[in-house]
């Protein structure tokens, strides 16, 4: 199963691993109001954005290990690779907004 075993599909994992943290964030939180109200509030309020993109990077250590004991080095250094992007817009958002 080489295939399964890339940089670039371990960085779409990364990433939409990220978002879809924020769509369950939403259906636990703030389902009162509509998706496009919520992505509002969170891009411009930082005491929300800031700590919710810390929390969605925590589904990427579940894929990690995941692919790290399949033996896929590849697709977990892509998830790596995602989760220090994530973290690179946590230290922005908190510089810049």
């Amino acid at each position: 199963m080489k295939k399964y075993n890339s940089i670039y599909i371990g960085v779409i994992i990364g990433v939409l691993s990220v978002f879809l943290s924020f769509i369950v964030f939403y259906f636990i939180k703030f389902n009162d109001i509509s998706l496009s109200d919520y992505f509002g509030t969170l891009f411009h309020n930082k005491r929300i954005l800031s700590p919710l993109l810390s929390l969605a990077g925590i589904p990427n250590l579940v894929f990690f290990y995941l692919f790290i004991n399949k033996n896929k080095y590849k697709t977990a250094r892509g998830i790596i690779l995602a989760t220090f992007i994530l973290v690179l817009a946590v230290v922005l958002v908190k510089i810049f907004m």
